[in-house]
């Protein structure tokens, strides 16, 4: 008898795990966790794309300057493609607007009012980076923004948070090359 009740009690031990254990955190990526898109908005006038999930090098030290901000609502950032690698130099002005989702804002390229797509923040530590999934140029690019100020400097749970949640990895910033341009 001993013997049986040791194999049930080895048996049941094997099966108890948590859900956790087995599938990993619960967390659907659509859940907002608190976040606060326009809240990143207010804090950062300025940002730095420092690592993005495009390929084509267009997004290479990438800056973002904001240009309008109604608190809650709505804000314009200019972002600044410095024109690498024989691409023109542009700027391009994203609009974004209060979402229903306080993690989320609609956003608009130049004056093209057809075109709204959705951002999601991702992760963000309200002082020096945030993680986002932006539309651009038909497709959602996951991008690590800093403050100007983090740019050289980036803490390590930023850089960490991108690579959990984004899959791939292509430097947009670096040092050397961007402060040639």
């Amino acid at each position: 008898m001993l013997q049986v009740t040791s194999i049930i009690i080895a048996c049941v031990c094997t099966f108890w795990v948590t859900p956790g254990d087995v599938f990993g955190d619960l967390q659907t990526r659509s859940e907002n966790n608190g976040l606060d898109f326009f809240k990143v908005i207010q804090i950062h006038p300025n940002g730095v794309a420092i690592l993005d999930t495009d390929e084509d090098g267009d997004l290479e030290c990438l800056k973002a300057v904001r240009t309008k901000f109604e608190e809650g609502q709505a804000a314009d950032y200019v972002w600044i493609l410095k024109g690498l690698h024989g691409r023109p130099k542009r700027n391009i002005t994203v609009h974004f607007k209060k979402a229903d989702q306080p993690d989320r804002a609609i956003v608009a390229i130049d004056d093209d009012e057809d075109w709204k797509q959705e951002s999601r923040l991702i992760y963000a530590d309200y002082k020096n980076c945030a993680v986002v999934e932006i539309p651009y140029n038909d497709n959602t690019q996951c991008m690590l923004w800093t403050s100007e100020e983090a740019k050289d400097n980036v803490p390590s749970q930023c850089t960490e948070e991108f690579r959990k949640n984004c899959d791939k990895e292509v430097v947009a910033y670096d040092k050397a090359t961007c402060n040639q341009v």
